[in-house]
């Protein structure tokens, strides 16, 4: 839900209403997308780890400037975990178009 703080109106994409999305692009037009794997990173940390990591980044950041943050991407390509359990990836050519084509239409809009 869209939030005033210091002044600064930000959300969560998924959570916007378009009246509300392009009040923030009005605003402040910035858009942060997290990125994060699901991949093993051994018994003491979560699959998601990565994601929600930057998830609380992309947060942080947004509370203070303004902006609208994207829903986490999980399925993404080239980690290091991929002999691992639990481990998902994509090809290179699937997480490509993914990130081009949404950077894309930000972009338009």
């Amino acid at each position: 839900m869209m939030t005033l703080s210091l002044r600064r109106k930000w959300g969560r994409y998924e959570e916007l209403r378009p009246d509300q999305l392009a009040a923030i692009r009005e605003a402040t037009p910035v858009a942060f997308w997290p990125l994060g794997l699901i991949e093993h990173h051994g018994w003491h940390l979560p699959v998601g780890f990565d994601g929600l990591k930057a998830e609380r980044i992309c947060l942080r950041i947004a509370e203070r400037t303004g902006g609208v943050v994207l829903p986490t991407l999980w399925w993404g390509a080239g980690g290091g975990h991929s002999d691992f359990l639990w481990t998902h990836y994509q090809s290179e050519e699937a997480a490509e178009s993914v990130l081009v084509n949404t950077t894309s239409q930000l972009a338009r809009f």
